[in-house]
């Protein structure tokens, strides 16, 4: 079976000037050949570099291949998300790939669909391909401006290659609020949680797990993690916030389920322990964290979902999760 990594080097690798040429009947000859391929997911790439004044989009190419089956449970319109990763902050945003104003707002669509017979599993044999160029500068709020970003999409259980690009433009570097750590609330979230869990530190990069810890009265979320990455400037600290902190990390989790409207979605920052770091210098540290306490939020109700943990740019995941009431 094909690869992700095959895929994206057979029909999206493109220099940065084709990203903004490329033509319908251009991308109607790739599916056709992505159509002939033996896989099934999803690849995005986008140009690795856009000047901001020469140019006022972005362009992302998602290719895809799937069976009726697929398309029947769990079909793109209700259940891409697009994920942008600010490298210059820290920040995380998701946005529905595809759904429009309208589809967000009416359910009536998929309600239909629910009530409509499923088709038997002959009429569910086919296979589709499917490439689509979408404008993220419509779906996420840019700054459009000097900046570094990596973008990644998820189809429910199915996550794409990761898509860096730089944005030449005015550098306003200075004008980045600092990412806020407070040491009590972390410590609360923390409470008769297991600090040191037994996830073994990766090389590099991130490992994790979500749980569902029930007590008399409702489920708590435990998620525990450990990182090891490259600290960026905006990791640092200004000064020790507490003795032996030396970065700080924020997290993302989200939550999804089949044609959820919104996906659960929890932020939170950690902090990485040791001798003071410059940029560029390895960040490390375990975490388990109470996402009810850490985020103020309640947690999703009972139910099966698909997990997905977002750190240093990186989408890791899936992994299922069972909530127990």
């Amino acid at each position: 079976m094909a690869t992700t990594l095959q895929i994206l080097t057979g029909i999206l690798t493109m220099n940065d000037d084709e990203f903004f040429a490329i033509k319908d009947e251009d991308l109607r000859s790739r599916e056709s050949w992505l159509l002939d391929q033996d896989y099934f997911g999803i690849a995005i790439n986008v140009p690795r570099h856009l000047s901001t004044e020469l140019h006022d989009h972005l362009p992302l190419i998602v290719a895809t291949r799937f069976d009726g089956e697929r398309d029947w449970d769990l079909n793109l319109n209700g259940n891409c998300l697009l994920i942008g990763t600010n490298m210059i902050d820290g920040s995380v945003h998701y946005t529905h790939l595809l759904r429009s104003d309208k589809e967000l707002t009416d359910r009536g669509g998929e309600e239909t669909q629910s009530q409509e017979s499923r088709p038997s599993d002959e009429e569910l044999e086919g296979e589709a391909a499917q490439l689509l160029d979408i404008n993220i500068r419509d779906l996420l709020d840019i700054p459009w401006s000097y900046g570094k970003w990596v973008f990644g999409v998820i189809h429910y259980d199915w996550l794409s290659n990761l898509a860096p690009i730089k944005l030449d433009g005015d550098a306003q570097l200075d004008l980045i609020e600092p990412i806020t750590f407070d040491p009590e609330l972390y410590a609360r979230a923390t409470t008769d949680l297991v600090q040191e869990n037994n996830i073994e530190m990766p090389e590099h990069g991130t490992s994790y797990t979500v749980t569902c810890h029930s007590d008399p009265m409702k489920p708590h979320l435990i998620v525990d993690g450990a990182f090891s990455i490259y600290a960026r400037r905006y990791n640092l600290l200004s000064e020790y916030i507490q003795a032996e902190i030396n970065a700080v990390i924020p997290v993302s989790l989200l939550l999804l389920q089949p044609n959820c409207e919104e996906p659960w979605h929890y932020s939170w920052v950690v902090p990485a322990h040791g001798d003071p770091l410059e940029k560029g210098d390895t960040a490390e540290g375990k975490f388990s964290i109470d996402i009810q306490i850490a985020t103020g939020n309640p947690g999703p109700p009972p139910g099966d979902y698909i997990s997905y943990l977002i750190l240093a740019g990186h989408i890791y995941g899936p992994q299922n999760l069972n909530i127990t009431k």
